[in-house]
Parts: C-alpha cells; sequence; structure tokens
C-alpha cells in the first residue's frame, strides 16, 4: 500500500500558495483521499475521493469550520474539487488526482506538469481529438455493470436521450462519462439533470467557457438548489 504523496516545486505558483489554509486544507485532502476505490456504507469512493464533513474537517485539520466552508467553495469555483454533498456528508473528489499522484515514482516533475489548478483534464477513457468527434456514451465500453437488468435498460434509454440530444456535452473536453452520468441521476432529480443538460446545449459559449462536462452539470443543478 502506498504510504506517500508527491508535492511538486511547481506548486509554488499555484494561486492559492500564499493562503496557508488553502495549502494546508489541499495538502490534507490529498494525504486523505483514497488511493483505490472502496466502498463506504454503500457508497462508492474512487481513487482520488473521500467521504467527509466541515466538522471532521475542522477538527482533523485545527481551521475552523467557517474557513473550510470558504477553502472549499474556493477550490470548487477553480475547479480543484467537485463535492457532492448530502445531510449527513460530502464526497469530495479531487480533480485530476492522477495527474500529480500517479504511481510512478519519479524525482522529475513531467515538463507539461501545470499548476494543480491548471492541469490539463483528462477522462478516464483518454482520446485523441479525431477519437473525441466520434464519441459516444456506451455501457459497453464503461466501467460500469448495472446491478440489475431494468437499472441498465433505464441507463440504456438516458444514454441514448443524451447522445442524441445533448452532442455539446459529448464534445467538450472533458466529456460526459456513463459513471457521471449515473451520479447525476442518482443524487438528483432525473427531469432537473435533463434541464441542466439542455441549457448547457444552448450556452453559446459552452465548449469555450467551461471544459468538464460533469463539473459543469454538478454546478449548475448546485446553483439552481440554492
Amino acid at each position: 500500500m502506498e504510504t506517500w504523496i508527491k508535492v511538486y516545486r511547481k506548486m509554488m505558483e499555484w494561486e492559492w500558495y500564499t493562503d496557508s489554509k488553502m495549502v494546508h486544507l489541499f495538502m490534507h485532502l490529498v494525504i486523505k483521499a483514497n488511493i483505490k476505490p472502496n466502498k463506504w456504507k454503500g457508497v462508492e469512493v474512487n481513487r482520488g475521493q473521500l467521504i467527509t464533513g466541515r466538522k471532521k474537517l475542522s477538527k482533523e485539520t485545527g481551521i475552523s469550520e467557517q474557513s473550510i466552508r470558504t477553502c472549499l467553495n474556493r477550490f470548487v469555483s477553480t475547479n480543484e474539487l467537485t463535492i457532492e454533498s448530502t445531510s449527513l456528508y460530502s464526497l469530495i473528489t479531487i480533480c485530476n488526482y492522477d495527474e500529480y499522484q500517479n504511481n510512478k515514482r519519479c524525482s522529475n516533475q513531467p515538463s507539461n506538469q501545470q499548476n494543480p489548478n491548471k492541469q490539463p483534464t483528462t477522462n478516464h477513457n483518454q482520446r485523441s481529438k479525431e477519437e473525441k468527434k466520434e464519441y459516444i456514451l456506451t455501457l459497453e465500453n464503461s466501467d460500469y455493470t448495472p446491478a440489475k437488468n431494468e437499472e441498465a435498460i433505464k441507463l440504456k434509454e438516458l444514454i441514448d436521450e443524451v447522445n442524441k440530444e445533448y452532442p455539446a456535452l459529448l464534445k467538450m473536453q472533458d466529456p460526459l462519462s456513463v459513471d457521471q452520468l449515473r451520479r447525476l441521476v442518482l443524487n438528483n432529480n432525473t427531469a432537473d439533470v435533463l434541464n441542466i443538460f439542455n441549457a448547457m446545449e444552448n450556452h453559446p459559449q459552452l465548449l469555450k467557457k467551461y471544459k468538464s462536462a460533469y463539473r459543469t452539470a454538478f454546478n449548475w443543478l448546485r446553483n439552481r438548489r440554492n
């Protein structure tokens, strides 16, 4: 089991580096994040994710709950994190975790390594520009296996609708994956998700202004609830 993390010197150029609380909290999240997928009370927690809450983070870091809230909101705004919250816990995803916490033990930073908030966004099925043009969602090329046949049928219908009605989501730099689509509809009303997809599809600056289909949909849904 890995017992170490990487910290690149390039981090000194990060926009939040001069804020000690931001650095402290971010490094704490990186240390606490899963290095392998597992489950917590039936919730899938993937590599680069962790289940936590503001009170717990405050206790673990010594940072006040109010400051924890402020820091987390900043991280979301600059795409370091995504946060899926319930009344009991928050599932935090460290964006691009594998970009700077890969398994290779190297001493030098890759020449194309960027700041944590500026790293290139990649999908778990990395594609060339030519492949992305033809990219469609299918259960067959995903890592997700439905537990029941009815679940597979429902998800397949939703996948078909996304492929047909919302092609812009699949042309983004980090297009929507099957697992991300499933997570969105598990945590939100399906109609609300499709309404957000429709708003994204008709946004004139979508492909220029936004990179990640999932993070954009997640943030727009959260903002709509607030």
